[in-house]
Formats: C-alpha cells, sequence, structure tokens
C-alpha cells in the first residue's frame, strides 16, 4: 500500500510539473503567435508605406519630366518664333530696299539686276531715320 501511495504521489507530482510545463509552453506559443501577428501587421503596413513612397516618387519624376519637356518645348517654339520673326524682318527689308530703289530710281523697275547688300548695308538702311519719309508706305 506504501508504494501505491508512493506511485500516487509520484503521478501526482508529475501531472503538476507536466501541467505546469505544458502551461509555460502554452504560454510561449501564445506569445510567439502574437509576436509573429505583430510582426506580420508591421510587414503589412511598411510594405503599403513603401508603395505609397514609391508612387509618390513616380508621380514626381513623371511631374519633373514633364515639366523639363514643357521647357524644352517652349524653348524651342521661341526659337521658331525668333527665327519666324527673323526671316519676316528679313523680307520686309528686301521689300522695303526694292521699294525704296524704285522711287529713287524709276528706270530700276525695268532692271533684271538687284544690287546685293550686305546684312550691314540692310541694317543700315533699316535703321536710317532720315531716309523714313522717302520710302512709300507699305500699306
Amino acid at each position: 500500500e506504501i508504494q501505491r501511495k508512493d506511485r500516487k504521489a509520484l503521478v501526482q507530482w508529475y501531472v503538476v510539473l507536466i501541467s505546469s510545463t505544458l502551461k509555460g509552453w502554452r504560454n510561449w506559443c501564445n506569445d510567439r503567435r502574437v509576436k509573429k501577428q505583430r510582426q506580420e501587421e508591421a510587414t503589412q503596413l511598411f510594405l503599403g508605406a513603401a508603395r505609397r513612397w514609391s508612387l509618390a516618387a513616380l508621380f514626381r519624376c513623371h511631374e519633373e519630366r514633364q515639366s523639363f519637356a514643357e521647357q524644352v518645348a517652349e524653348q524651342e517654339w521661341e526659337l521658331l518664333a525668333q527665327k519666324r520673326a527673323t526671316l519676316a524682318v528679313a523680307a520686309a527689308n528686301r521689300w522695303r530696299q526694292k521699294l525704296y530703289l524704285r522711287s529713287k530710281w524709276p528706270s530700276y523697275v525695268w532692271s533684271q539686276e538687284v544690287p546685293e547688300m550686305s546684312f550691314d548695308q540692310e541694317l543700315h538702311l533699316s535703321l536710317t531715320p532720315s531716309e523714313v519719309n522717302d520710302w512709300p508706305s507699305p500699306i
């Protein structure tokens, strides 16, 4: 009977010890599960923030490219406008030269040769205010 009581006491002690150990393992497993959930949640939050940041960076990059392209297009348009204005001024100067020559020398009208003028001469002719009143109005 003593052996039976000793065995019963030993089994009771094992039950207490094992239940205590199992309780510790269960707590550890629950803590680990909660920790893994928090890590997963933090990973998802980080990935969301990284996606938003990369999308914002992509938009900024697109806006910078678009702004640069608009500046280039604007500069090209200005250069084209300057070129057109220069060509228009050159054509106007050529016609003004012809009209001036016709008004000064009527026989020039029938002449086939047109005396070529250098750019400096054309510029001087276009900037000479004393002869402005001698020119016929182009209108």
